[in-house]
């Protein structure tokens, strides 16, 4: 049984003479409520309700020469997600504008077409969770049961941890930019700062001390910081028989764990093993793995690895190492590895991420380019990591690994179980920058006055393509991946298509 009420409330006001100005007010209810039952064949029934509410006030001031503002508020209520002293969520928002080139101080600047300054700020609220994550829930557990005059009777238990003071994930974000425009508009520029903060993140933790049997549930814990800098130039100038223009547009990124509680979480793909960390002042999820350095080439090389342990104290350097394995690097300095000589392997978000586009037209001809491309993020190939014998070793480089006959391999020994597989190594790290031609088209418009003699109206003669040109170092088959761990997926395929467009 469900149902959904939708309110909306518009209140606007003229001021002044000028139609541009205006006062404008919006209010809004949503409200969302189902409850569903639920029996099973044994003894037991289950109930629940859920109810969204959601309150939206929106209230802007607009005048033409004197500055834009804008706040408002959201409230959100969720009655199921959330613990029922924690379940309303309250957002609100703010911006602000300031066309500056049409003060009065400015009217008379030719070359300036706009200027204007702007800031804005707001709340937002995450409520990604399952349902009931607020109450201790109890089911049929095989191990709970009781034995009365020789009959086993079911028992029931606790099967995921409460946590009553579940609340909301809050983002609050800052930006602050401006746009410009010179002589008449052929020059512009768009700048923009943004600084996104995310606390409260929910997240699941480990129970202290262990709970056998018990599950465990969402807690508010961590916070997340994302920064960086956005911004667009464009030229166009149509004054000549050439006609030409470009736009250049970049957006740099910085992520950052603010708050972790103190700790280090360790992810682990459940599809190919590789791992991925979170900490204080690393950015989310970063590639965590060994460093490697070398091969254990000849026998002198295991011998000297392990002179250096001794040297450290410890008894041997690596007890898993064989002839062939890559010696990894001892990151704490004890002379011996273990799981703490794991490290930071590379962030996979990249540092700038930009594109260029250009736009060209001379008697009838016509040119557009469009460049992408994407620098100082690392892309963890799984390809190097996808293999657990000798015969799935999926990449060419494997081609020269290290055997008795072959030394002085590039690539360690292949063998399921080794060292060399089913961990994370910076072997498998690489740089993920790029730049690819995206689409680009050359055409031609025939004259008017050769159309005219046919009785055509108009004809365009072009030719595109996608994906022509890339540029690239990475070892997979594309580096453009989303989270930066690439098990061997597909790149964009290019293309290059012929056409005329016709108008009679």
């Amino acid at each position: 049984m469900s149902w959904q009420v939708l309110r909306l409330k518009k209140h606007d006001t003229r001021i002044g003479s000028k139609q541009p100005e205006y006062f404008d007010v919006r209010q809004g209810l949503w409200h969302d409520s189902y409850r569903s039952y639920r029996c099973r064949p044994y003894r037991g029934s289950g109930q629940a309700d859920n109810y969204d509410k959601s309150f939206l006030h929106v209230p802007c001031q607009l005048f033409i020469e004197r500055p834009l503002s804008v706040y408002g508020y959201n409230a959100c209520g969720r009655f199921f997600q959330f613990g029922k002293n924690n379940r309303w969520g309250y957002f609100p928002s703010a911006a602000v504008g300031w066309r500056v080139s049409e003060e009065a101080f400015l009217k008379d600047v030719d070359w300036l077409s706009n200027l204007k300054i702007r800031g804005s700020w707001g709340q937002t609220g995450n409520d990604k969770i399952q349902d009931n994550v607020s109450y201790a829930l109890v089911s049929m557990v095989d191990e709970y049961h009781a034995v009365f005059n020789g009959q086993v009777y079911p028992g029931v238990g606790i099967v995921n941890a409460s946590n009553p003071d579940i609340k909301w994930e809050r983002s609050e974000q800052v930006d602050l930019g401006f746009d410009l425009g010179l002589f008449n508009s052929m020059l512009t520029l768009e700048f923009d700062y943004f600084n996104r903060k995310t606390k409260d993140l929910l997240m699941i933790l480990p129970i202290k001390g262990g709970s056998v049997g018990i599950t465990p549930t969402y807690s508010n814990a961590g916070s997340v910081r994302n920064s960086g800098f956005e911004f667009t130039v464009a030229w166009q100038d149509n004054r000549h028989p050439f006609n030409y223009g470009f736009t250049f547009s970049g957006s740099t990124f910085k992520n950052e764990v603010t708050d972790w509680k103190n700790q280090k979480t360790i992810s682990t793909a459940w599809s190919t093993n590789l791992q991925t960390a979170k900490e204080e002042g690393k950015p989310f999820g970063y590639f965590y793995g060994y460093k490697t350095q070398g091969i254990y080439h000849t026998q002198a090389d295991l011998d000297r690895w392990n002179e250096y342990a001794r040297s450290k104290g410890a008894d041997v350097y690596h007890s898993e190492a064989q002839l062939g394995d890559l010696i990894y690097v001892d990151v704490d300095g004890d002379g011996r590895i273990t799981a703490e000589d794991q490290t930071d392997l590379g962030n996979p978000y990249p540092k700038f991420t930009g594109s260029l586009g250009f736009n060209a037209s001379w008697k009838g001809f016509d040119l557009y380019l469009d460049f992408t491309g994407s620098f100082g993020g690392k892309v963890m190939n799984n390809s190097y990591n996808d293999f657990t014998s000798v015969t799935n070793n999926m990449h060419r480089d494997w081609c020269d690994s290290w055997t008795p006959e072959n030394p002085d391999a590039v690539m360690p020994r292949l063998a399921g179980g080794s060292i060399n597989v089913g961990r994370t190594l910076d072997i498998m790290v690489f740089d993920g920058d790029y730049l690819k031609l995206r689409p680009s088209e050359l055409g031609y418009t025939l004259p008017d006055e050769w159309m005219n003699k046919i009785g055509i109206g108009r004809l365009r003669i072009y030719v595109n393509a996608s994906n022509l040109l890339y540029f690239t170092k990475y070892k997979g088959f594309t580096p453009e991946i989303m989270d930066g761990q690439d098990s061997n997926t597909y790149p964009m395929a290019g293309s290059v298509n012929f056409g005329l467009n016709l108008t009679l």
